[in-house]
């Protein structure tokens, strides 16, 4: 019962926050594909249009932008329901714990909209060029051929999957941890995640760098969390 009125918190605190940048994410990525055809910029290869509509800018912002709403959100929800967190008498592990379980939702609740959204309109630009069973070859190589959608549904790529784990693992964890320290290793987490999300096919440089800056965030999260908070608990 006390997991659920912490659950409640967070979610009065940012998650309808969190659902408008959604919305506003799937109405500016419609509304820019759509014009861009209109205008008669049509690409027989729908990952050229899916770069054309700049998704991929618009995603990575409203990604930065997501998890640094948590951030602040959980914050200021320290300051404004610290009284009513301490009458429940959950240990601040255990409210860690909820605040990352919550905050990786949010995050995973992004990438799938936003794979729906490149799904859907990849299908309805297909229809329109390509009839008949092409169509799902050409949605099946377009998340092959173009590095943002590889990187969004990496397909059958275990290492780029494992990646985008740890990056939504460390992006939870650390907008958990926050609130005790000051904005810097916000912004530079999500700055590397979005300077370096989109990549192609194959284990680079860059994927082996993410990994072990995802891993330290992780790794530096949980220390704060069993050293800095034991003596409080």
């Amino acid at each position: 019962m006390k997991d659920i009125s912490a659950l409640a918190l967070l979610i009065k605190s940012s998650l309808y926050k969190i659902l408008a940048l959604i919305v506003e994410m799937t109405i500016i990525e419609f509304f820019i594909f759509y014009y861009i055809i209109d205008k008669g910029q049509n690409f027989a290869e729908s990952e050229l249009m899916i770069t054309k509509a700049y998704i991929p800018y618009t995603f990575l912002a409203m990604l930065a932008i997501a998890f640094m709403v948590l951030c602040f959100s959980e914050k200021g929800l320290d300051k404004k329901s610290g009284y009513t967190i301490q009458r429940m008498r959950i240990s601040k592990k255990r409210f860690f714990v909820i605040k990352t379980i919550y905050n990786v939702f949010c995050i995973v609740l992004l990438f799938v909209v936003q794979t729906l959204v490149a799904i859907v309109l990849i299908r309805n630009h297909n229809v329109e060029l390509i009839k008949g069973e092409h169509e799902y070859q050409q949605l099946f190589l377009a998340f092959y051929r173009n590095d943002f959608l590889h990187s969004l549904f990496p397909m059958a790529e275990v290492l780029r999957w494992i990646r985008n784990v740890l990056l939504v693992l460390a992006l939870g964890m650390q907008a958990a941890v926050s609130e005790k320290k000051s904005h810097v290793g916000d912004f530079c987490l999500i700055s590397l995640t979005v300077s370096w999300f989109s990549i192609g096919m194959g284990t680079s440089v860059m994927d082996v760098f993410c990994y072990i800056a995802y891993l330290i965030v992780i790794a530096v999260a949980l220390v704060r969390v069993f050293s800095d908070w034991s003596e409080e608990d």
